[in-house]
């Protein structure tokens, strides 16, 4: 019924309590339903561009976590800037970030999950 909800009404939720809710229950449909809504959203372009474009310390602010959440099978793969360690970011964004959506996403890099 949750996904229905996104699917109907996707342009009027609060992205942030969102995704925090769905992480909450662990819900990975959810959370994909979401991020997928929250391409549309200004405020997560604009963290999606400074994500990408890290050069120095960045401090973790809630309307970070949907760029986050799509940023994060790359970020796992591979480092996005050579530069920029996304750890500590990743560290300081929980509770809203829940570890079993790090390791989700990174099935494939087992390493970078221990490392989280």
């Amino acid at each position: 019924e949750a996904a229905k909800l996104i699917d109907t009404y996707g342009a009027y939720v609060d992205i942030y309590e969102c995704l925090v809710s769905a992480g909450k229950i662990r819900s990975k449909l959810l959370v994909e339903k979401v991020v997928c809504v929250a391409k549309y959203d200004g405020r997560h372009a604009e963290a999606l561009k400074a994500l990408r474009k890290a050069k120095v310390l960045l401090f973790y602010e809630p309307h970070m976590l949907s760029a986050m959440l799509e940023l994060l099978p790359s970020i796992s793969a591979q480092s996005i800037s050579s530069n920029f360690d996304f750890m500590p970011l990743l560290v300081s964004s929980y509770p809203d970030l829940q570890p079993w959506c790090v390791r989700e996403c990174s099935k494939n890099e087992p390493q970078f999950y221990f490392k989280y």
